[in-house]
C-alpha cells in the first residue's frame, strides 16, 4: 500500500508541531478565543505595554516588547465505546 503524497510529504516534525495563529492588540481587549481546531495555536501579542511590569514581558525580533497570550485546541476526550 502507497502512502498519499501528502502523507509522503510531511515529516515526523510536521505532524507534532502545532500551526500559528497571532493576534496582535494594541490597547485592545481578547476575552476569549474559541474553535481553535487541533494542532493550531493562537498566539495574542498586546503592544501596550506601557506602565506593564518587565518580567510580564516578551522581546520580539524586531526590538519590541509585548505582552504574550496562548490559546490551544481543548484537549479532546474521547470516551470509550461500549461492546
Amino acid at each position: 500500500m502507497t502512502q498519499s503524497r501528502k502523507q509522503q510529504r510531511q515529516t515526523p516534525a510536521d505532524q507534532r508541531e502545532p500551526k500559528n495563529i497571532t493576534v496582535t492588540m494594541q490597547g485592545g481587549l481578547i476575552a476569549d478565543v474559541d474553535g481553535i481546531p487541533p494542532g493550531v495555536r493562537v498566539r495574542g501579542l498586546e503592544m501596550d505595554v506601557e506602565g506593564m511590569d518587565e518580567e510580564d514581558l516578551i522581546r520580539l525580533p524586531d526590538g519590541k516588547q509585548a505582552i504574550e497570550n496562548i490559546w490551544a485546541a481543548d484537549p479532546v476526550v474521547r470516551k470509550p465505546r461500549k461492546k
